[in-house]
């Protein structure tokens, strides 16, 4: 059976336009203002667990549109001092699904969140808390990633990236 290239041609792009509806015009560099992940000394390392790229993320009170909650569990392992566990949130889109840099700019993507979690030698994780907006929508899309700081104020360990989250 032979596939003419002009109807390979027909269907990937009917494809490529479904994934750009479909992904709310997600950027691929979402996430890209994040830090570079980072292993601590001693094979020290910080996760989200629970969500995956491209996830939506349970997040109490958009329908009001003002803002959102939702809760990030994340994973240590390898802690030999206490640190606090920090999340940091990379806006991609805005509520009306616009580039935040481009509607915003000079103005950082970054959110460091309010909420931080101690944790100590043995602790295997926690939850942090984080908020999207004002405003907010369904057209939102960002990255998360969790810090671990010392009691220096230094950053010692840094989560991989999790990229093009939607709130739900």
């Amino acid at each position: 059976m032979r596939i003419q290239v002009r109807e390979l041609l027909r269907v990937t792009t009917i494809c490529l336009m479904a994934c750009m509806v479909g992904c709310g015009g997600s950027s691929p560099a979402c996430g890209s203002s994040l830090a570079s992940p980072l292993t601590g000394a001693g094979g020290l390392t910080v996760a989200l667990s629970g969500i995956s790229n491209g996830s939506s993320v349970p997040c109490a009170g958009l329908a009001s549109g003002e803002t959102c909650n939702f809760t990030s569990d994340f994973t240590v392992s390898q802690l030999a001092q206490p640190a606090k566990a920090e999340l940091a949130v990379e806006i991609c889109t805005d509520a009306d699904g616009k580039s935040f840099s481009s509607e915003n700019p000079g103005r950082s993507p970054v959110f460091i969140q309010p909420d931080q979690v101690r944790v100590t030698p043995g602790d295997t994780g926690g939850s942090l808390q984080g908020t999207l907006g004002p405003p907010v929508s369904s057209s939102v899309r960002f990255a998360l990633q969790v810090d671990l700081i010392n009691s220096s104020g230094q950053r010692v360990a840094a989560s991989v990236p999790v990229v093009n989250l939607a709130p739900q």
